[in-house]
């Protein structure tokens, strides 16, 4: 009996010395995780941030679009009577001034530009606005005049009269004619037609040959266009810079003009030629000036530059500016090795503004480089 009794005897013992010795392992890892904890919570460094020296940008963001220049409607009641005989080019072609819209009675009716709209006849001894737009059109058709602007006289009908020959044309008055003397050519009411933009497009078709001049309608747009924004921002932005994006990548700047409406958007139109209307919407319309010449096609946003700090100012990451009970702005200097809370330095600013996540910022015995802690 003594035998077995000291083998379970033996046996407790080292079951005993199995689970003291586990329990002193355990607590010899859990002491050295703490302590792994506690140094490396105690080696964490503080977060700090540099102030800088630069410009802190307050920008909004707005819409850009492409809107037409111009767009006119021709009416056959202000054409007189009788038939199309040539019908007018297909839907999106273009007119240049001086080109032919459609032909009535076989008599072409010219497109000339000019902003004041056509409403009379054009003949000796009539001045106005009309008159010269026509001897500017004259002009640009390399015909010499002599005339007084604005007034038709036989050096106009001289160049009008030229201009029917190089065009094979029958010379005529303003009341449609034949004339005896190159000094009664003139133009009638019936024969042209003035707009305020060139190049255009025939909008939609304008119907065929044989209609009845009482029945035809033409709708023209400006092959021009011109580059609008929109905007919901509450700020007011007219006059301030706009930082465009053009479709190749290049940065351009140019300024928000006067505000204007929404047009005809030359983003919309459609397989018939028509041009969609934008619909009025709560934002607020602007017009583009100072863009540079040429071919301009944009990103569909741009930012508008709000207001800028001093680009030689200071500015510091806005999340190291702290406020204290009675609302004063300051920044606080890091927290060195042995130093307590209460020994910290705190440098009182003046908060110009924030914005992009950075504060402009002046104090005294401020400068670049200085380094300051984050709120915590």
């Amino acid at each position: 009996m003594r035998a077995p009794f000291v083998a379970l005897l033996s046996g407790l013992i080292t079951a005993v010395v199995v689970a003291v010795a586990s329990l002193a392992l355990l607590a010899a890892i859990g002491i050295h995780n703490f302590q792994a904890t506690q140094q490396a919570e105690a080696s964490t460094p503080a977060v700090n941030v540099r102030l800088e020296s630069g410009a802190v940008e307050e920008t909004v963001g707005v819409k850009v679009h492409s809107l037409r220049v111009a767009t006119q409607t021709i009416s056959g009641v202000s054409l007189g009577g009788g038939v199309v005989t040539g019908p007018p080019p297909p839907a999106g072609s273009a007119l240049k001034d001086g080109d032919t819209l459609v032909s009535i009675n076989e008599n072409p009716v010219l497109i000339i530009q000019g902003a004041t709209p056509t409403y009379r006849s054009l003949g000796r001894g009539m001045t106005g606005k009309d008159v010269e737009q026509l001897q500017d059109f004259l002009t640009r058709q390399e015909f010499e005049l002599g005339d007084k602007k604005g007034f038709f006289g036989a050096s106009t009908a001289l160049a009008l009269s030229k201009f029917y020959r190089a065009r094979d044309l029958p010379l005529i008055n303003e009341n449609g004619e034949a004339v005896n003397f190159l000094s009664q050519t003139g133009l009638p009411l019936s024969r042209f037609v003035f707009a305020p933009s060139m190049p255009l497009e025939i909008a939609k078709d304008c119907g065929p040959a044989g209609q009845q001049v009482s029945d035809f309608t033409c709708e023209l747009q400006s092959s021009a266009t011109r580059t609008v924004i929109s905007s919901n921002a509450e700020q007011d932005i007219q006059g301030k810079e706009l930082l465009l994006t053009k479709t190749d990548g290049q940065q351009i700047v140019a300024k928000v003009g006067p505000p204007t409406s929404p047009e005809l958007n030359t983003d919309n139109i459609n397989e018939d030629g028509n041009t969609s209307v934008v619909q009025p919407t709560e934002e607020r319309w602007f017009s583009v000036i100072d863009l540079p010449q040429g071919k301009n096609e944009f990103a569909e946003s741009a930012r508008v530059l709000v207001r800028s700090s001093p680009t030689d100012g200071l500015r510091i990451p806005a999340t190291a500016v702290h406020e204290d009970p009675n609302g004063k702005t300051f920044l606080r200097s890091p927290l060195k090795a042995g130093e307590e809370e209460k020994d910290r330095s705190q440098h009182h600013v003046e908060l110009l503004f924030c914005a992009s996540n950075y504060c402009a910022v002046q104090g005294e015995n401020l400068k670049a480089g200085m380094e300051f802690s984050v709120l915590e």
